[in-house]
């Protein structure tokens, strides 16, 4: 029974030993940062700004929208930064607040070239009507 146990204990150190050399050999190959499941941010560079897009949503028109289809809502897009933009893409997700079934109608406009301190008006024609109900 002892000679059993000294094997069992010896094969347990062995095993542990050569899966710590196959690990140690692992992290020394390999880049640190690659296996980093948290990637570390970058620092902010001050010196250069992030360009500034403010978007005007006014409320009164949210207000005023019906559940019917093409309705028109009307978006300020003013360029805050100092540098050109060629194409502004803006996407309207219009979602449902029924979250069993819910469902989500997509649109996408495109504002070109918004000079810096400038503004554009961009127009949404969406569609506010009660989805179709799934027959199964």
């Amino acid at each position: 029974m002892r000679g059993v146990a000294l094997w069992v204990l010896g094969a347990l150190v062995t095993f542990l030993a050569t899966s710590g050399a196959f690990l140690l050999l692992a992290s020394l190959g390999s880049d640190s940062t690659l296996s980093d499941p948290i990637p570390r941010a970058e620092p902010a560079n001050p010196k250069s700004p992030s360009p500034t897009l403010a978007l005007g949503l006014p409320e009164d028109r949210l207000r005023g929208l019906e559940r019917a289809p093409g309705q028109g809502l009307t978006l300020d897009v003013e360029n805050g930064s100092e540098e050109d933009f060629r194409s502004v893409n803006l996407a309207l997700v219009v979602a449902s607040e029924n979250t069993v079934r819910p469902h989500a109608r997509y649109y996408w406009a495109t504002s070109e070239n918004l000079a810096p301190g400038n503004a554009a008006t961009v127009e949404f024609y969406i569609d506010l009507s009660p989805p179709a109900e799934d027959h199964i």
